[in-house]
């Protein structure tokens, strides 16, 4: 065989290998699509979630973090979601039940590409369900998944892309490790836990301001500006036309009629 003809055949095995390896990555994807949880929980028992918290840079500020994180500290999401799902007239006492797992520096679910590119997309949501598949869960036995990836301040900015997905009732969160923003920081995983259930964002992804009438807590407010609570799925409390901060911590929130009929609190 020549040298040519011996090239010509080995590209051609890596790509048959290549295909074959897209096409199981294809049939494990529609099987985890065929087999992906209702789109809204009954809300017949409250809902187990894992809290699995990773340092993702490394640093010693996010392993010192993490070595004082203890469940406390997110009981505030378990009791503003049952006092939320109460003032909607849920029976459930708690729907959502928070535990939290050991801190890990490995093994952490790969982070979203950027913006842009389909094939990255592709590639990134096959690679999650993958180790969304087979990932320990230290026996919590979760229905939802919510990784969080703590960075220490000093290496990143306030605000960092989070993302919460349906089909896998799963969510990946990346965070600041520091006690004074922890408050903000619940916003955030409770923002992404209700995608989890069936919530859909509330402001504009290109100006990131509420949209009204439903992004606002208090749609009927009048004046209708500055508002005093943000609602949830916005994120932000509308201050004046075109103008908005982030909510520091849930207690500045709500969960408005909007979100609460879309995850199964209300009816439609």
């Amino acid at each position: 065989m020549t040298q040519q003809a011996s090239r010509q055949a080995r590209w051609s095995t890596g790509r048959q290998v290549r295909i074959l390896l897209l096409l199981l990555a294809l049939t494990a994807a529609v099987y985890a699509h065929q087999a992906e949880p209702d789109r809204i929980p009954a809300w017949d028992r409250p809902l187990v979630v894992g809290i699995y918290p990773h340092n993702a840079d490394g640093s010693q500020a996010a392993a010192d973090y993490l070595r004082a994180l203890g469940p406390g500290q997110f009981q505030e999401i378990e009791a503003f979601m049952a006092g939320a799902a109460g003032a909607h007239g849920l029976l459930l006492e708690r729907p959502f039940v928070l535990r939290l797992a050991e801190p890990s520096e490995r093994h952490a679910p790969p982070t979203p590409p950027p913006e842009g590119s389909l094939a990255a997309d592709l590639r990134w949501a096959l690679n999650l369900r993958l180790w969304r598949w087979r990932f320990d869960r230290q026996g919590l036995d979760p229905d939802i998944v919510l990784v969080v990836h703590y960075h220490a301040p000093a290496t990143q900015p306030m605000f960092m892309h989070s993302v919460g997905i349906l089909d896998l009732r799963m969510a990946v969160a990346n965070l600041l490790a520091h006690e004074q923003l922890d408050a903000h920081n619940n916003v955030v995983l409770a923002h992404e836990l209700l995608h989890t259930v069936g919530a859909t964002d509330l402001y504009n992804p290109l100006s990131a301001l509420p949209v009204f009438p439903q992004g606002y807590a208090e749609p009927d407010l009048y004046p209708r500006y500055p508002q005093q609570q943000a609602e949830l799925m916005a994120g932000r409390l509308p201050l004046r036309p075109g103008q908005a901060r982030e909510a520091h911590g849930l207690n500045e929130t709500t969960i408005g009629p909007r979100t609460a009929t879309e995850i199964g609190w209300l009816s439609p």
